[in-house]
């Protein structure tokens, strides 16, 4: 299913896509490890930004990955999400040299 970014998400969200956010938020906020690949993290995706940002608050630790070919894109991360550790790779190529 994809779900364009939206600020509300409305009854849509609340009704059909709630468990599947919850089970996806207790997984970022236990992840070792967030691999992003192509995401812009768009202005109107609040969602999804707040769910990186609790993700981080309770676990500091996390390893952030970015893969995507534009790199204003890590500077947008960095500033969303109040974060310097992110690593940014701008294929998969690089991302799989770098991480043997």
């Amino acid at each position: 299913m994809i779900v364009p970014p939206a600020y509300d998400k409305g009854r849509f969200y609340s009704d059909i896509l709630k468990p599947s956010w919850d089970v996806a938020q207790e997984k970022l906020s236990d992840a070792d490890r967030i691999i992003v690949f192509g995401y812009s993290l768009p202005e109107a995706d609040m969602k999804a930004l707040k769910m990186l940002l609790i993700a981080f608050s309770q676990n500091k630790e996390v390893r952030f990955d970015i893969i995507d070919i534009d790199e204003s894109i890590l500077g947008k991360f960095k500033n969303k999400l109040q974060i310097e550790n992110i690593n940014f790779y701008k294929s998969v190529t690089d991302f799989v040299k770098q991480n043997k």
